[in-house]
């Protein structure tokens, strides 16, 4: 096995690289520095990086936030997320629901709401189904959801995750 210095040497062997954001490229804050050198060297060998997230956000909020976090527009131009994947999915809407219930929504639930054939609510009982973007930081411990949880169940409700995360590391906390 042969041991490398860095993601660098292995640029010339291959042709694309998906890369996961939290964990790999920022730990919930700034882009880590070896990061950011590995995409430019990325961007300057013609290969730019492809970024995957399971963030339950927009593409276009995620490369917002790389770019607020310090790449360049060159580096952040390539960008996956579940969030985008779950909004498409809601935009074709196969199965012609009408109404959907956010389950906890985050500070850019909105933009998931955005352009698409449906009604959000925060009633259970109006749903069609449930849009699950995340838990609030906030939140301890899932006995509170509990009550919701079960009224999804009865009316064996269809759900659309976004954000399959069960914990979360924001810097150096972890959250449900």
């Amino acid at each position: 096995m042969q041991r490398i210095p860095g993601l660098t040497e292995l640029i010339d062997r291959y042709d694309l690289f998906i890369v996961d954001l939290w964990g790999v490229m920022h730990h919930g804050g700034q882009i880590l520095p070896d990061a950011r050198q590995l995409a430019q060297a990325m961007v300057e060998a013609g290969k730019p990086p492809q970024f995957l997230s399971n963030a339950p956000r927009r593409v276009s909020i995620v490369q917002k936030q790389l770019l607020d976090r310090g790449l360049t527009p060159d580096q952040a131009q390539l960008v996956h997320t579940s969030g985008e994947e779950g909004w498409q999915y809601l935009l074709d809407n196969p199965l012609n629901w009408e109404t959907g219930f956010v389950f906890e929504p985050d500070a850019d639930a909105d933009e998931m709401h955005q352009g698409l054939p449906m009604t959000f609510s925060h009633d259970v009982e109006a749903a069609d189904f449930a849009l699950v973007i995340g838990v609030p930081p906030t939140v301890k411990d899932l006995d509170a959801y509990k009550p919701r949880l079960e009224a999804m169940a009865k009316q064996n409700m269809p759900l659309v995750c976004v954000n399959p995360d069960r914990w979360v590391r924001g810097g150096d906390k972890l959250y449900i």
